[in-house]
């Protein structure tokens, strides 16, 4: 990441503005404050509106129109096992569009700005790919002909001040990022918008039904997906097929973790005194600010189903990234289900997901079956214990089990032989120790038969333990 210049952020707003990109991003983050504040004040008023009073003696029933719209904007989903990505109805969003439906429209058009700062977005990662690979080849080039070059002029400058210049021009990708994380956090801004305002719809969908507001017939729950990700599902407990159901699903972050969060390292402004740019120094402040802004920002994910069968599972990604749901502090889902009164829950066990992300993969069988193998001689008792996960396994095939059944019996074996060596030793050093205490006993001032019947005690000690250990690691096996 080596040029004589570093480039600024109006260079990289001229290059995009020639792309038509920032004017795209400029109007969504100019509605991305609104919208923060409109969501915080849509969640805290209507959170919990959808099982109580009014409502639940309403049914959600959706236009044919509004049904088609709402399956053209739905995020992928699995149900049943089987995924699920629902494609773009470019027909229904143009009808939508022409629609009498003031609000219909309104979702439309949020829609139709989404679509084009992801876009946006996507050109911008692509861009930034593009710069941080020149950059970082730039870098690795021009770093080693600089200590070439030291190396051959017998330069005693300091190794630092090539880390500080080397720091400052690794910066000019800096500026590329910002721009990209200002479309990120657009974009979620605007999502979440977009799904308050859905909600909203959704709501006034409701007419009176014949009693079944009463009813909660939706469970829900988190499953690990894979790593580094988890999947909130919701089950169709009515007893019958839904013909149109809207699932929206919301989590709220942790904003004091959030803003805590660091994306590239920042060390004041020390590089400053190895010749470092203090443009450099700020925009990685900056976006690490940008950045943990995004993070503080709720996420949320709206899904469709055409047809939901009676009893199945449907399973939706609330996070996209193992950060995310690090960071998350609650989920909700609510179900408008035709035929159905709004359905809102909270979704529990958000902290054994959390941890489960968070523990380490299981090693691979064969690589516990190699550890137990080294420590058999040297450590029984690492050996045993990881030979006691691999039991656990149930991914094991039978020759496989075989062969940690035998390692095992073979430790277990060694130890019982051990056991009874020590044994053997504790009887002649308990002899010894008898022997020594009846001379003593003879001669009680005499300080080498002291010293002598000292050692043999704590010998035996020592011996006592030792059979104790054994025992143990016989017994747990």
């Amino acid at each position: 990441m080596v040029t004589t210049g570093r480039m600024t952020i109006g260079a990289w707003g001229a290059r995009f503005a020639r792309a038509g990109l920032v004017a795209a991003i400029a109007a969504a983050a100019g509605l991305a404050s609104g919208a923060a504040v409109e969501a915080r004040a849509s969640q805290s008023g209507s959170g919990s509106a959808a099982g109580t009073g009014a409502e639940a003696q309403a049914v959600c029933a959706f236009s044919p129109l509004a049904a088609n719209v709402l399956r053209a904007v739905s995020a992928p989903y699995v149900i049943d096992g089987v995924p699920v990505a629902p494609g773009t109805d470019e027909r229904a969003l143009e009808a939508a569009r022409a629609s009498s439906d003031a609000a219909l429209v309104e979702l439309v058009a949020l829609h139709d700005r989404i679509v084009k700062l992801r876009a946006a977005h996507e050109q911008l990662l692509d861009e930034l790919a593009r710069t941080n690979e020149r950059a970082m080849n730039r870098f690795t080039m021009d770093a080693v002909l600089r200590v070439l070059d030291a190396i051959e002029k017998r330069d005693d400058a300091p190794p630092l001040e090539i880390v500080g210049d080397a720091y400052s021009r690794q910066s000019e990708v800096l500026p590329a990022w910002r721009q990209e994380l200002a479309a990120r956090y657009a974009g979620r801004s605007l999502a979440n918008l977009f799904t308050e305002r859905l909600r909203a719809y959704a709501a006034k969908q409701t007419k009176p039904g014949s009693g079944a507001g009463t009813l909660t017939p939706f469970t829900v729950g988190l499953v690990l997906e894979g790593p580094g990700r988890g999947r909130a599902w919701v089950q169709n407990q009515t007893g019958r097929a839904l013909p149109g159901a809207l699932v929206v699903v919301r989590s709220m972050p942790d904003t004091k973790r959030a803003s805590a969060v660091r994306v590239v390292e920042d060390f004041g402004y020390l590089p400053v005194l190895f010749g470092a740019s203090p443009d450099s120094v700020d925009d990685r402040k900056q976006v690490n600010a940008q950045y943990a802004r995004f993070l503080a920002t709720p996420s949320s994910t709206i899904v469709y189903v055409p047809e939901w069968p009676a009893g199945k599972r449907l399973e939706l990604a609330p996070w996209e990234s193992e950060q995310v749901v690090a960071l998350a502090t609650s989920c909700d889902v609510t179900v408008w289900a035709a035929g159905c009164a709004p359905v809102s829950k909270e979704v529990k066990g958000l902290p054994a997901l959390q941890a489960a992300l968070a523990a380490p993969p299981p090693e691979p069988p064969a690589a516990l079956f190699a550890k137990a193998k080294q420590l058999a001689t040297r450590d029984p008792g690492g050996a045993l214990e990881r030979l006691a996960l691999l039991r656990k396994r149930k991914d094991l095939d039978a020759a496989f089990v075989k062969e940690c059944d035998a390692l095992h019996d073979s430790i277990v074996e060694a130890l019982r032989e051990d056991l009874r060596k020590r044994r053997k030793e504790s009887e002649d050093a308990d002899v010894l120790r008898k022997e020594l205490n009846s001379r003593l006993a003879d001669d009680p001032k005499n300080p080498s038969l002291q010293a002598q019947h000292e050692r043999a005690k704590q010998r035996c000690e020592e011996l006592q333990a030792e059979m104790s250990r054994l025992r143990l690691l016989i017994e747990k096996r």
